[in-house]
Parts: structure tokens; sequence; C-alpha cells
């Protein structure tokens, strides 16, 4: 793992923290006023255990695309964690796209990635956070279009298309991935 590769995030926080999301995301949060140099020094000094820990993550994900499946505390912990994620990005994409949505639910469910109904009201697949974010976020305009359009007309993806230009891509990669966890 390179430094290039690692997302800095700055805030209001006095400690450095790295973390590795289920996606194999590495994460480095660090305090607004650290300077590059400390910031590049702290990744520096925790390669070792990244490398070690990337590589322990990189097999459970591969266990898990080969059809094995979750730990019922990796299930867990995954449940948890698209619970807090997949509110806030639906939240950013839908102020974005103008859209209003009553209700957001998480689950873990057999066949759907997401779904939109006439109450608009959202749900969302937790295995989506096992796959690249722009899956997730391909996802969520796709079920946020439908609180535009309740079908699939050439309006509907003109719509998906205005807001990811690249959906066709996203779809293609989404259906060789697995909705159960």
């Amino acid at each position: 793992m390179n430094f290039e590769d690692v997302k800095v995030v700055k805030s209001d926080r006095r400690s450095f923290c790295l973390e590795i999301s289920p996606r194999l995301e590495v994460l480095l949060r660090v305090p607004k006023r650290a300077s590059d140099e400390s910031v590049r020094a702290f990744f520096e000094s925790k390669r070792k255990w990244l490398d070690k820990h990337l590589l322990i993550m990189k097999k459970k994900t591969d266990e898990r695309s080969s059809g094995k499946m979750l730990s019922k505390e990796e299930a867990d912990a995954l449940m948890r964690e698209a619970k807090e994620l997949i509110p806030e990005r639906v939240k950013r994409f839908a102020d974005m796209m103008g859209v209003g949505y009553n209700k957001i639910t998480v689950r873990r469910q057999k066949t759907r990635w997401g779904s939109c109904s006439s109450k608009k009201n959202l749900s969302f697949n937790c295995a989506l956070l096992l796959y690249p974010e722009e899956l997730l976020d391909y996802v969520i305009v796709h079920e946020l279009c439908h609180l535009k359009f309740m079908n699939h007309s050439k309006e509907f993806w003109a719509e998906v298309g205005k807001y990811m230009p690249d959906y066709k891509s996203r779809r293609d990669l989404l259906k060789k991935c697995k909705t159960e966890v």
C-alpha cells in the first residue's frame, strides 16, 4: 500500500487513526492542523501493520466472493456500518438531485440491491459495502431516480445518466456481485 492510495481525512480531532473499510479502502483520519510530514510519518510507522491487515482482509474478501458466507459477527459488523454509511450517502445524493424520501431501511437481502416504494421509502442491501464504493453510489442514484420515475423507462435511464454518466459499466459490474451475506 502506497501513501498515495490512502484517503486522508482532516477533522477536529486530536489523534491519528488508520482504518480499513470492508471494501479494503484505507482511511487516515488526522487533526486539521497536522502537517503533511507528520501525516506521512504516521503512515510509514503503521505500514507493516497495514500491509498485514490488508492481506488478512483481502483473504476474507476472496473467501466471500468464492461463495463462503460471513460469520455472524462479520455480518453484524457489516450491518452496523451499512446503517451508518448508507443513510449519509443517500442524503448527500438526494440533496444533489433535489429529491425527498421518507424512510431508509438497510437489510440483508438475497436477491435485491435496493428498492424504492410508492411511499418514497428506500431499502438497501448491506452487502453493497463488500464491493467498491462506486457500486453503492450507483444503487443509491438508481433508487433515488425511482422517486421521479417509478419504472425503467427511457426517461428514468436518462435521469440516472444525468447524475452518473458511467452507470452502464457500474450496472454491469454489479450484476457479477452476490447479494447474499
